[in-house]
């Protein structure tokens, strides 16, 4: 039944959408189990799809949740709590699937401050591992964990100097691209060592990076209303196209590939080959977009598969 409520001064979601959660809400979706896990408050909900059934509701002693991630092969998730009122420190929790019991805890005071609402420092990896990103001196490392028993295994450093923005880690935990001094990096690693950074040279700000999840050898840079689509293997631009006018990229759906752009006030759907528009949607929100849920910060989601 359509949700009567919709109707707010938070969205413009059209009234056939779904509230799962409260304003200012982070979302990560786990592909294994088709479970969407949402964050408000101190709280962590796991919800059934395609029926939203709720399963589990974890409580955290802190409200300053700042980072979700979900494993791109089995069910674990896992979520970073900053201040839990009891140590004051970074800890990211890894979370068994839909009950949400705790498989360990890895203790990360180091991880760089998240202050960007596109920006991840943390993701899980094809084989079992958790990498997040400290900075200290400007210098920006990655730390890789074991998802099982939360063992720091090793490190490896980008050598920056100034800081980095937008870290973005490949599933198979091979390439990755950051941003230094306006100018995007890309990094080449073997068994999580650098082998090679490259710069792409644009020399503009406000990269941000997708990996295509239906061509493994294909990441997209947002730049300048533009999406530019980069060769893994070279850093070469294979074809690039615009964006609707004034949007930026919000994210790559992890299935279809297709890039969620967002204006002020519309989201727009678009095919990473062409960019084409395939579906957008009046919004004044943030929003993100999980095998055709399309999912908002104020708590909405609706699956807009069939449009």
């Amino acid at each position: 039944e359509p949700n009567k409520n919709i109707f707010s001064r938070y969205s413009k979601f059209p009234y056939y959408a779904k509230q799962i959660g409260d304003p200012w809400s982070e979302f990560t979706w786990n592909k294994k189990e088709n479970v969407i896990y949402v964050q408000y408050s101190n709280k962590l909900i796991s919800y059934q799809l395609p029926d939203y059934k709720l399963i589990a509701t974890k409580d955290f002693n802190s409200s300053y949740i700042t980072d979700l991630c979900s494993s791109p092969t089995n069910e674990l998730v896992a979520i970073r709590v900053d201040n839990d009122g009891v140590n004051y420190k970074t800890n990211i929790y890894i979370l068994n699937g839909k009950s949400m019991s705790e498989v360990c805890h890895i203790e990360a005071n180091d991880m760089k401050y998240n202050g960007l609402g596109r920006q991840h420092l943390m993701y899980m990896t094809n084989d079992n591992k958790l990498v997040y990103f400290s900075e200290q001196n400007g210098n920006m490392k990655g730390i890789v964990c074991n998802v099982y028993t939360g063992v720091k295994e090793k490190s490896f450093s980008l050598n920056t100097k100034y800081g980095a923005f937008y870290p973005t880690l490949s599933n198979d935990g091979k390439t990755m691209f950051y941003e230094e001094d306006n100018d995007p990096y890309m990094v080449k690693l073997d068994n999580y060592e650098v082998k090679e950074i490259k710069s792409l040279n644009n020399e503009r700000a406000g990269n941000f990076f997708m990996f295509n999840p239906q061509n493994n050898n294909e990441a997209m840079i947002d730049r300048d209303e533009k999406i530019y689509v980069v060769d893994v293997t070279t850093g070469n631009t294979v074809r690039e196209f615009a964006l609707p006018a004034t949007t930026g990229a919000s994210c790559c759906d992890p299935v279809s590939g297709y890039i969620l752009a967002s204006a002020q006030d519309r989201i727009y759907v678009i095919s990473s080959q062409d960019g084409a528009i395939l579906f957008q949607l009046p919004n004044n929100s943030r929003a993100l977009l999980m095998n055709n849920y399309l999912v908002s910060d104020y708590g909405l989601i609706m699956n807009i598969k069939n449009y």
